[in-house]
C-alpha cells in the first residue's frame, strides 16, 4: 500500500527534515523506517521541539531524537499498521471539532503612547492585523469557528473581522460589558459551547 513520503523518515534524515515532514503532513508525526520499511522508531514534532530545545541542530540525523519503545506508540495521534514489523498503512484518527477563542478585551495600557486610540490587536502586521493573522493560522490549523471576547473599542473589531468568512471560519463575539480578568470572558461562552477549545491571546505573533 503506497504511504505518502511525508509520512515516512530514514534514520538519518535531519532534523530539519524530519520536522518539514511532519508539518507538512498535518498529523505532526512520522514513522522512522529502513529502506525495507522496517519499523525502527516514531517522531512527532513534541520531538523535535524538544531535541532543539537541548541544543540539538536542524542537520542532527534523527534517529538520535526518535522514539524507539514500541509503547510510546500510543502517544501517536495517528495509528501505524505494521505486518511482521514493516509499516504498510498509518490511519489517521478522526479528531473533535476545536472552536478557538481569541481574548482581545484588553485595553493595552502599557503600549497607549504607541497605538494611540487603536487596540493592540489591530495595529498593522504587513498587509493585515496581528488579530487576523492569528485567525488566518487558526482557520489554516482546522478551526471552523472562533469566539473573539471584546470590550475596549468593541465597535473596531466588529467592523474588521465580521462575520469571519474572509479569514476561513465562522465568527461570533463575546461582549465583555465591564472587564473579566485573564480569562473572565469564558464565563460568557454558551453552557452548551463546544468541548474542546483553543485559547489565545489576540496580541501574540509567532513566526
Amino acid at each position: 500500500m503506497a504511504i505518502p513520503r511525508y509520512f515516512l523518515l530514514k534514520p538519518t534524515d535531519s532534523l530539519g527534515t524530519a520536522m518539514t515532514r511532519v508539518s507538512a503532513n498535518g498529523e505532526g508525526f512520522a514513522a522512522v523506517v529502513d529502506d525495507e520499511r522496517k519499523l525502527l522508531g516514531t517522531f512527532c514534532d513534541t520531538d523535535g521541539r524538544n531535541a532543539m530545545l537541548r541544543g540539538v541542530g536542524f542537520e542532527a540525523p534523527v534517529g538520535e531524537v526518535m522514539m524507539k519503545k514500541a509503547t510510546e506508540m500510543s502517544r501517536l495521534p495517528g495509528e501505524l499498521v505494521l505486518d511482521k514489523g514493516k509499516v504498510v498503512d498509518i490511519v489517521k484518527i478522526a479528531r473533535p471539532p476545536v472552536d478557538g477563542v481569541v481574548m482581545a478585551g484588553g485595553r493595552g495600557t502599557r503600549l497607549r503612547s504607541v497605538t494611540g486610540n487603536v487596540p493592540k490587536p489591530l495595529l498593522s502586521l504587513g498587509s493585515s492585523t496581528i488579530i487576523e493573522r492569528i485567525m488566518t493560522n487558526m482557520a489554516a490549523a482546522g478551526v471552523e469557528h472562533s469566539w473573539v471576547a471584546v470590550n475596549y473599542k468593541a465597535a473596531m473589531f466588529h467592523r474588521k473581522i465580521g462575520t469571519g468568512e474572509r479569514l476561513g471560519m465562522a465568527v461570533d463575539f463575546l461582549r465583555e460589558d465591564a472587564p473579566l480578568g485573564n480569562a473572565g470572558a469564558l464565563s460568557l461562552l454558551p453552557r452548551k459551547g463546544p468541548s474542546t477549545v483553543l485559547i489565545t491571546n489576540a496580541d501574540l505573533i509567532t513566526g
